[in-house]
């Protein structure tokens, strides 16, 4: 079966995961906020950039302003950080079907293979993204203790 990109499989390819707080990705993505994100994390100051296409962290160093070897804002981490490295969209393969959604995960993660069945991780991560869905934005207990997401 193929990616439909590079680094995105479909979740069906990894039987396990947890973050293991490398820093992988807060040294080579983007973060994307959401307007919620972008007004709970305004308290830190001036830590966002604005494209065309929307809100994100700054960079220093080539990491997330927020990265200094650990996330130092881990408990309140935007939503797309909860999120990785599981991409759910509206259409996809067959094989990457969860639900309503076609999930993919970023194969460059260093938790995968790790941690806890991705079936159960993508349940907590659904339930998450349905809440927000439905409030728009996510409740504090989803970001304290959700045991999927935070080892």
């Amino acid at each position: 079966m193929e990616a439909i990109n590079d680094n995105l499989i479909p979740w069906r390819f990894v039987s396990r995961w947890e973050c293991v707080r490398c820093g992988w990705c807060c040294r080579n993505l983007d973060v994307h906020l959401t307007v919620f994100d972008e007004m709970r994390l305004r308290k830190y100051g001036d830590v966002f950039w604005r494209s065309k296409v929307g809100v994100y962290l700054k960079k220093v160093n080539g990491a997330c302003i927020f990265y200094d070897g650990l996330c130092k804002i881990y408990p309140e981490r935007p939503r797309a950080c909860v999120f990785y490295p599981f991409y759910f969209l509206k259409k996809g393969e067959e094989i990457a079907r969860f639900g309503k959604y076609y999930v993919y995960v970023d194969r460059n993660c260093r938790g995968l293979g790790r941690g806890r069945k991705v079936e159960e991780v993508l349940k907590e991560l659904l339930r998450i993204k349905e809440l927000g869905a439905r409030t728009g934005t996510r409740t504090r207990d989803d970001r304290i203790h959700s045991p999927a997401l935070y080892p």
